[in-house]
């Protein structure tokens, strides 16, 4: 399964209304977060899978990718100590 979704929308912190901040942060890291929960049960039961999350940097963006990328790094983490006695592998790649 490769996470591959992300939006960005410029605007200043003082101009970013709520709701383009919460789009932004459910589908850039509560969607990763949801994916990898989604398809571990299917990975475990047959002993094999690959999570692949694929993070970019937009030019100028109020969250840069390195944080993003910490967070889904701790998600990414979390599931591979959840799943240590299947063939499953969990990676993060920024920047790509």
């Amino acid at each position: 399964m490769i996470n591959a979704a992300g939006v960005y929308d410029e605007a200043a912190v003082i101009d970013h209304p709520d709701a383009l901040w919460d789009d932004t942060i459910d589908t850039n890291l509560t969607g990763t977060f949801k994916m990898i929960r989604a398809v571990m049960p299917i990975m475990k039961a047959q002993s094999w899978g690959r999570i692949i999350n694929l993070a970019s940097n937009p030019q100028g963006a109020l969250v840069q990718p390195e944080e993003i990328a910490e967070l889904i790094t701790f998600l990414v983490s979390d599931a591979g100590r959840a799943i240590t006695m299947a063939d499953i592998l969990v990676n993060a790649a920024t920047n790509w």
